[in-house]
């Protein structure tokens, strides 16, 4: 048996359109920090530290563009990008 963990959070009976990212998924049933005795102690340090990551960097630039071909990581255990090239423009109010 293997436990593909990148196809968790994507159930079709659970999720309409489980394969397209959305910031504002109501009910959002994600499932990365564990649910009840086995819920992550670090969750709410992690939460906040992405919202103060996130805030910033749409204070700073407005905008992202692809700039090459993504790259994704290789593995059945964890699933990421190894590179996204990017163009940002800054925001106005950061000159």
């Amino acid at each position: 048996m293997v436990v593909w963990r990148g196809s968790a959070n994507r159930d079709e009976h659970r999720l309409s359109d489980p394969f397209t990212f959305h910031v504002h998924r109501d009910p959002n049933l994600h499932l990365a920090f564990g649910h009840g005795a086995y819920f992550c102690l670090g969750a709410h340090l992690a939460r906040l530290e992405m919202r103060i990551a996130l805030s910033e960097t749409l204070d700073t630039f407005c905008a992202f563009d692809l700039n090459g071909s993504t790259e994704w990581t290789r593995s059945n255990r964890h699933t990421g990008l190894r590179h996204l090239p990017l163009s940002v423009t800054r925001s106005l109010a950061m000159h």
